[in-house]
């Protein structure tokens, strides 16, 4: 069985980012390594298992949702009746 490899354009489709370079920030960002290049375009390849293990491994918003924008914080501090 052969692996399926994918390039950073394949990563930004597959987790929703804008473009290739977001891509490459990101696979930067979890330390992702090339497996092998593109014989035609000499574009790096990712290792799709890999791919998917890091975005799994990574953290969600928690429990709280994350942080406030400051539109919420803002409504927040507001003094009532005014």
């Amino acid at each position: 069985m052969t692996r399926k490899l994918l390039t950073t354009a394949d990563i930004a489709e597959l987790r929703g980012l804008a473009n290739a370079a977001v891509a490459r920030t990101w696979i930067r960002r979890v330390g992702l390594k090339a497996v092998d290049r593109d014989p035609v375009t000499d574009a790096k390849l990712y290792d799709q298992g890999e791919v998917q293990a890091a975005a799994k491994s990574m953290p969600g918003k928690g429990v709280g949702g994350g942080r406030p924008s400051q539109k919420s914080v803002g409504a927040a501090q507001e003094e009532p009746g005014k």
